[in-house]
């Protein structure tokens, strides 16, 4: 397959792939995420007033999981 990388980075698009699978599982995979079958670890939530300090925190790389703000305290 040939694509353009400037289509990638112009229109701000994500390519993601994977060599570890085949297409089949990468399939369900997405199906499984678009129908909320998959609950990725949270390691830490922040109030958004804290975004100074959830930005230091993802920088430091020192966390599994993902860092969540919450708009509303």
């Amino acid at each position: 397959m040939e694509i353009d990388l400037r289509v990638l980075y112009l229109q701000q698009r994500t390519l993601i792939g994977s060599t570890m699978h085949t297409p089949q599982q990468l399939r369900r995979l997405v199906e499984d995420a678009r129908a909320g079958r998959l609950a990725p670890p949270v390691a830490r939530t922040y109030p958004l007033t804290e975004i100074h300090q959830a930005q230091q925190d993802l920088a430091s790389g020192d966390h599994v999981g993902k860092l969540v703000l919450i708009p509303r305290a």
